[in-house]
């Protein structure tokens, strides 16, 4: 399938950001941009709209564009939600089949092998994908909408989380085989997901110089 110019600019600045070569935080020129590409302003200003809906990009009054710089409070909460939104996906669905965990189980060996070549961006796309696999057998589109629209928060946390913690990356593979391990059973499942969250949204909160204001997980999903 042909992209779209929008299309295509937006893919570019989406991967800008997820492989780290704009820092958390810093600020963006529609101008800038444009040059860069050989484009007008007109598909980078519709790509940089998109990018806000996902929450990879925000635009501060009276400052300008920046690359979005999740507070630790944010990260818990959004971290929460999609358990929350990834539990209720799992509780409506069918079971998993023994294609779903194939794709699964070589999601977590392709995060070993982005891992293995310092290829944050690939890691991130893939753990986009497990995730998309594991709430797929959910027939409640409006839920999956609801789920989805926060895939771009929880990528730009997995960046911040990767960013000079090359150990985290290496992690991820296994982190993801314990959620395919426990499918079989549903309370298990339910429990690795919460776990998985959990872990990741205080990890993602130590990251920053702000650590410290973090909100704690909610004690009803310990």
């Amino acid at each position: 399938m042909v992209r779209t110019l929008v299309e295509q600019v937006h893919r570019e600045l989406r991967d800008r950001v997820l492989a780290g070569r704009w820092r958390l935080g810093e600020r963006l020129f529609e101008e800038v941009i444009a040059a860069e590409l050989a484009v007008s302003r007109a598909p980078v200003r519709e790509a940089i709209r998109m990018l806000e809906q996902e929450g990879l990009i925000e635009r501060l009054p009276h400052r300008g564009l920046f690359v979005a710089n999740p507070s630790p409070e944010a990260i818990v909460q959004t971290a929460a939600a999609r358990a929350l939104l990834e539990v209720s996906a799992v509780r409506w669905g069918r079971p998993h089949g023994e294609a779903e965990v194939a794709d699964l189980l070589a999601c977590a060996d392709a995060m070993d092998a982005a891992a293995a070549q310092g290829d944050v961006l690939a890691a991130v796309n893939q753990d986009i994908r497990f995730h998309g696999i594991v709430v797929g057998v959910c027939p409640n589109a409006v839920l999956l909408k609801h789920y989805h629209e926060l895939d771009g928060h929880m990528a730009l946390f997995l960046h911040a989380l990767s960013d000079g913690r090359p150990e985290r990356v290496a992690a991820m593979g296994e982190r993801h085989r314990r959620i395919a391990r426990a499918l079989p059973r549903r309370d298990a499942l339910e429990r690795e997901i919460v776990e998985h969250y959990r872990t990741a949204s205080r990890a993602l909160a130590e990251r920053t110089d702000r650590a410290s204001e973090a909100v704690d997980w909610p004690d009803t999903w310990r």
